[in-house]
């Protein structure tokens, strides 16, 4: 479904349900989409000839012409003179409505399809036209309750049901759209829009139970690596426990507390691809790099599609003005995952390093050359600390 605007034949308000006003003294202004309609209107105005019930409507029949070719501004005039001279006038409140509507000026459109309900309480076109009105303003709630009171009057109406199923959809309430679209399918057989959505419906309710389908197996991988039961003796502390422990302590900065709660994981789950990373991450904060490429390793060994692990260890590394270690880790981490901007970015500033290295004489080792940026390396692997270039 389009996010901004359902109906597929475009968001035309009112296209069939306007009208013009006949009478035999505008045989010439009949409301149609033509100069000459237009024309015909014009010079009944002028003559002064008509009464003001007659002139109302001449004014509504030149509007709903100007409406039809598009030219909204001039049809509100004729529209508004139509409701001055007639304020009880409900055609000329609908099609005024639908040149706001047209025009962009969809607050006032409301307004005016408001007084076609006060005027017409018991006609379920009015309240389909509300109804549409509050859809395209994006009140959905407010538009099925436009169409809840169509379909009490009339439920043999196929655009109340489409309507409310357009209204449904947009507030993923799948089951309810599709239900509404059956049915006005079977109202009017033939009809696209309602046709069109459906299938879309149809294909947004399968996305939605196959999304829930991968989010439940993923945690059920996520609890089958991280195992609940371990527990030292006299103790009850699990490898979740633990984790959340150690995560508690590297955001407060406590990184020697952290290393420990990390380490009672391990000791807890030594199968825990995120205690490893969350100890690696303590310790490189505390500067001990070597220990914490240590640890990156173990992680990525018990889990080797683990795209922050490779960025963090090439971040130790890095840190370890040991370049060539560094680029082939970012590497690896953008090609497990290619939209990982973090990885990228980090590969630029080490190529740089890299460049500015290849071209001076050789020098110590210094770990001043960069530091780790001061945020946290999420411990569900997410986030990465990211590389800046002093």
């Amino acid at each position: 479904m389009r996010t901004t605007l359902l109906l597929a034949t475009g968001c035309l308000l009112l296209g069939s349900m306007m009208a013009p006003v006949q009478a035999n003294t505008l045989v010439d202004c009949d409301g149609s989409p033509t100069e000459r309609g237009i024309q015909g209107c014009t010079r009944l105005i002028g003559s002064g000839s008509l009464e003001t019930r007659l002139l109302a409507a001449a004014h509504n029949n030149r509007g709903f012409s100007l409406l039809q070719l598009g030219r909204y501004e001039q049809a509100i005039e004729d529209l508004n003179k139509a409701i001055e001279l007639s304020p009880k006038f409900h055609t000329a409140f609908l099609n005024r409505g639908a040149a706001l509507a047209r025009a962009g000026k969809i607050d006032q459109a409301i307004s005016d399809f408001v007084s076609v309900v006060a005027l017409r309480p018991t006609d379920p076109i009015a309240h389909i036209n509300l109804g549409k009105a509050h859809f395209i303003n994006g009140q959905f709630d407010d538009a099925i309750k436009d169409y809840d009171e169509a379909i009490r009057l009339d439920p043999k109406v196929a655009d109340s049901f489409n309507g409310r199923a357009d209204a449904y959809f947009k507030k993923g309430q799948l089951e309810q759209a599709l239900t509404d679209y059956d049915e006005a399918i079977r109202l009017r057989p033939n009809f696209a829009h309602a046709m069109t959505n459906r299938k879309l419906a149809v294909a947004a309710q399968k996305a939605r139970v196959a999304k829930k389908e991968i989010e439940q197996q993923r945690k059920q991988k996520v609890k089958r690596q991280i195992p609940q039961e371990a527990a030292p003796p006299g103790g009850t502390q699990t490898v979740s426990a633990a984790l959340r422990q150690g995560e508690m302590a590297f955001n407060k900065g406590l990184y020697e507390s952290a290393a420990s709660s990390f380490s009672t994981a391990i000791r807890l789950g030594p199968t825990v691809a995120a205690a490893y990373l969350g100890r690696a991450n303590a310790y490189a904060r505390k500067g001990d790099y070597y220990q914490a490429i240590n640890d990156y390793t173990q992680a990525i060994r018990l889990r080797p599609n683990y795209p922050v692990a490779f960025i963090n260890r090439g971040i130790a590394y890095y840190k370890l003005v040991k370049f060539d270690r560094a680029i082939l880790d970012f590497d690896r981490a953008i090609l497990l995952d290619p939209g990982y901007t973090l990885a990228r970015e980090s590969r630029e500033f080490a190529m740089k390093r890299k460049d500015e290295q290849d071209r001076m004489p050789a020098t110590p080792a210094n770990n001043s050359s960069s530091t780790l940026r001061q945020g946290t390396s999420q411990l569900n692997g997410n986030q990465a600390s990211r590389v800046t270039n002093n």
